[in-house]
């Protein structure tokens, strides 16, 4: 009976494996389109926390020409995205990087052009297909300030 029950056994076990795997690479491909639709429709609190950024030096900027660094942030964000990382309870942890190459002309300080990058952590919901939580980290954060 052993020797019967062995490939039904085996069987079992690779169809069970083949199907978690099955599930973690859809999990993986959810949380990417996910995230993906967040950054478009979140794209303005998005450019606000990179504009943040970028006048960090300078607060009195973000008051006066915020909305125009976040406009310039809207049109030249580029986005590069982390591979997913799941559990097994339909969360994944997703690292979405912008960077932006933007030339702006500021009252204070004249035609400057900023490089930046600025990384968002996001937890994604792959059952509701929605973004639980998201924060910018700044720690991972590059500013370079350059005249024109």
């Amino acid at each position: 009976m052993t020797r019967k029950l062995a490939p039904i056994l085996a069987a079992l076990f690779l169809l069970a494996l083949a199907t978690s795997a099955a599930c973690g690479g859809n999990q993986e491909a959810i949380a990417t389109r996910v995230v993906t639709e967040w950054i478009t429709d979140s794209v303005d609190p998005v450019a606000d926390e990179v504009a943040r950024l970028v006048t960090g030096d300078y607060p009195v900027l973000t008051q006066v020409d915020g909305d125009i660094l976040a406009d310039r942030i809207v049109d030249s964000a580029t986005w590069e995205y982390s591979e997913p990382d799941c559990d097994p309870y339909d969360r994944c942890r997703v690292t979405a990087t912008t960077s932006v190459n933007i030339d702006v002309t500021l009252p204070i300080l004249g035609d400057r052009r900023y490089v930046a990058s600025l990384p968002f952590s996001l937890l994604v919901d792959t059952e509701e297909e929605s973004v639980l939580r998201w924060n910018s980290v700044p720690v991972d954060a590059t500013v370079e300030e350059q005249e024109r």
